[in-house]
């Protein structure tokens, strides 16, 4: 087995922005990538991540539950709709851990700093021109594409 060590396991990935596209019947996707080549450097978070996020940011609650079938009392654990502080922590984190890097310009054509609050504001953006939602959810799937695809060569060899 050959390792690595220069490579981050989770150091993102670049991307120049692109809009998607759909057709109407909405199978196929087209891609339109951005005139000023803005690059994104996003990474991709797995599982423990949304779960962590998740219990940080939501409120779990247990009660003891009267089962009328048999007779006895069960536990039933559900989570409560999220305040807004809740929500903007959530938005917080996922932007933070997804925008490692960045090369987008504002008006004035100086870098945007790369801060927690223009991350929110990045994530947020949704236009007639940027859809960064929906780019970045594009983005993982192909990286999570592009995992499965290198993990399967790796099952061959």
């Amino acid at each position: 087995m050959k390792f690595d060590l220069d490579k981050k396991s989770n150091s993102g990935e670049w991307f120049t922005y692109f809009n998607i596209k759909t057709d109407d019947d909405g199978e196929n996707k087209r891609y339109i990538f951005s005139q000023d080549e803005d690059k994104f450097c996003i990474r991709k978070p797995d599982q423990d991540l949304f779960d962590k996020i998740e219990r940080e940011c939501q409120t779990k609650r247990t009660d003891q539950v009267f089962n009328k079938k048999t007779h006895k009392m069960e536990r039933q654990t559900y989570y409560l709709d999220q305040t807004p502080e809740q929500k903007q922590r959530q938005l917080e984190l996922m932007a933070d851990w997804t925008f490692v890097d960045w090369t987008v310009k504002d008006k004035t054509g100086e870098k945007i700093p790369l801060t927690v609050e223009n991350k929110v504001k990045m994530m947020k953006l949704k236009n007639a021109e940027v859809d960064m939602d929906a780019f970045v959810v594009e983005c993982w799937k192909m990286k999570s594409e592009a995992e499965a695809r290198e993990k399967e060569e790796r099952a061959k060899n």
